[in-house]
């Protein structure tokens, strides 16, 4: 447990020193770290609304194929048999 309270207290401590250095720029790491927090937010965001975009083409695309195995049939809900059509 010792060295754990130790660790931390060095890390801080090297933190307190790098801050140092950054405080000449501390507008610009300012503006550097909000940058990297939007940067990230909306990588997130498009990982995460990518496949609710992309799954309505996906189902459209697949309504539009055709099934082999009924040939002349699609696959599109309320298209019926097109031998159907033409009889009538």
């Amino acid at each position: 447990m010792m060295t754990n309270s130790r660790s931390e207290k060095s890390s801080f401590v090297l933190y307190k020193r790098l801050m140092r250095f950054v405080r000449p720029y501390k507008v610009r790491f300012t503006v550097a770290v909000l940058a990297g927090v939007l940067c990230a937010s909306s990588l997130y965001g498009i990982l995460t609304y990518t496949p609710r975009v992309i799954m309505p083409f996906e189902a459209e695309a697949a309504a539009r194929t055709i099934d082999p195995d009924n040939a002349g049939t699609s696959t599109a809900p309320g298209v019926g048999d097109i031998t159907k059509l033409q009889d009538a």
